[in-house]
């Protein structure tokens, strides 16, 4: 090393030049010692420095950028691709899985891996229409078979779980046809069906209210708020729905049932007997009137008749899957049957006092008790005769004595304005009565007077 303003030699641990004194200066250059980089060493390194030179990166070209765009995009391109491909499948496997659960009825469950469960991962994207209209169909099946069997004379309940679970079901057919107003009314009376389960009653006719307003030609919702009433005891508000309810649906046999239950805690069993027998007619397999009829009948001590109405609804539901009480019935037939007989069944003034020529009779009807009805030719032989005999207890009366024109339909009132009789006389002779009167007792009106008479003139 030389001293840079004399020239001369320097020890390398040298501070200032001996012969000059000029201070040394130059931090970093390498220790001959060590080898190592001192503080006082120069940064410039001498042409024999062991260590190799960085190397220099080679320029960017516009064919270089251009490559590397491409070789990217490329990239891109294919994670796109396999991230479409992976949705793609993977929706394909779900509506896969959606369809074997619809199939399997796993509708709601198991969790995670139900109908319900795929059909959430689908929604958002849609379905196509024909896996929806297959859902839909899957979802409602099951509610309208329980609302159906509601519906049906005779048949049994469902459980309150099951109410339940066809709420949900229902909800959801709502959101696959969100503007199906009678599928909303559906899922509104099985949300009514849970709370009167749950002794919610208000809320359940609140339910009941809105699902007829939303289908207007539906009369379950109407005969299930009639019953809330009734049980209640607030008979004529419950008919005001059970009416209703036939107004929509005139053929559905239940209202008729329940109007004439509702006559019969109010003690008016003419009208009550007139509505069971309407009910008969429309559900001739149904156990349930008979029942209320074989009670009307024990408390008019119309025993015989009693035994039939007990002995059909014991042939007609054998195995009390109606939710008739068997038990009672046949404690109420073997009453009626210890009974039967002791009744007067027919007033003497049938035989004896009234001037009646057997050959001109051309009707008579018997209600299985004492009441019963002739109906005669009159002496110009224009005219037909009706006469109506009652017992009240054990005692013969006369009732009604009218005449009536031959005619397709006569109209008559007897002489208190009371009792309406009907004659038809197309072929055959009916009469019924629209009013009997409660001051005359009572008459079988349906059974004893819709029955056809033969032989009848014209």
């Amino acid at each position: 090393m030389f001293c840079k303003k004399c020239g001369t030699q320097l020890n390398p641990e040298a501070r200032f030049c001996k012969k000059c004194g000029t201070a040394v200066t130059g931090n970093g250059l390498r220790s001959a010692q060590t080898g190592s980089l001192s503080a006082t060493q120069p940064q410039a390194y001498p042409s024999t420095l062991p260590y190799a030179a960085a190397p220099r990166l080679p320029q960017q070209t516009t064919s270089n950028k251009r490559a590397l765009w491409i070789g990217l995009a490329a990239s891109v391109a294919a994670l796109v691709l396999s991230m479409v491909g992976y949705y793609i499948y993977n929706r394909a496997s779900t509506e896969q899985k959606l369809e074997a659960a619809i199939a399997g009825g796993n509708l709601l469950r198991p969790v995670g891996e139900s109908a319900l469960d795929y059909y959430r991962q689908l929604k958002q994207k849609g379905l196509n229409a024909q896996l929806s209209e297959k859902l839909l169909s899957a979802v409602t099946a099951r509610p309208q078979q329980m609302l159906a069997d509601l519906a049906t004379p005779g048949k049994a309940d469902a459980t309150l779980a099951d109410w339940q679970e066809a709420q949900t079901l229902l909800n959801w057919a709502g959101e696959l046809r969100p503007n199906d107003n009678a599928l909303t009314a559906r899922a509104n009376y099985c949300a009514g069906r849970v709370a009167a389960l749950n002794n919610r009653k208000d809320q359940a006719v609140a339910y009941w209210k809105r699902a007829a307003e939303q289908d207007a030609t539906w009369a379950l919702p109407l005969n299930s708020i009639g019953l809330v009433y009734s049980e209640r005891k607030e008979y004529s508000r419950a008919r005001s729905f059970f009416f209703e309810a036939i107004q929509r649906e005139p053929q559905f046999a239940l209202p008729y049932n329940n109007i004439g239950t509702s006559f019969f805690y109010e003690k008016d069993d003419v009208q009550a007997e007139d509505y069971y027998r309407q009910a008969i007619e429309r559900a001739p397999q149904w156990p349930r009137p008979h029942a209320w009829l074989g009670e009307i009948a024990m408390r008019r001590k119309a025993y015989d008749w009693a035994v039939r109405e007990f002995e059909a609804v014991l042939n007609l539901d054998p195995a009390g899957t109606s939710g008739i009480d068997l038990n009672k019935v046949r404690q109420q037939l073997e009453r009626a049957q210890q009974t039967s007989g002791t009744e007067r069944t027919e007033s003497p003034l049938l035989n004896s006092s009234t001037g009646i020529t057997p050959s001109d009779i051309v009707g008579e009807w018997y209600d299985g008790g004492p009441n019963c009805m002739k109906i005669w030719r009159g002496p110009d032989d224009k005219t037909y005769r009706v006469k109506v005999w009652y017992c009240e207890a054990g005692e013969p009366n006369e009732a009604i004595t009218v005449s009536a024109q031959y005619a397709d339909i006569t109209e008559l009132a007897d002489k208190a304005g009371k009792v309406t009789i009907r004659l038809l006389t197309a072929g055959s002779l009916i009469a019924t009565f629209e009013y009997p009167p409660p001051n005359h007792g009572y008459l079988n009106k349906n059974a004893l007077f819709k029955k056809v008479a033969t032989g009848t003139p014209r």
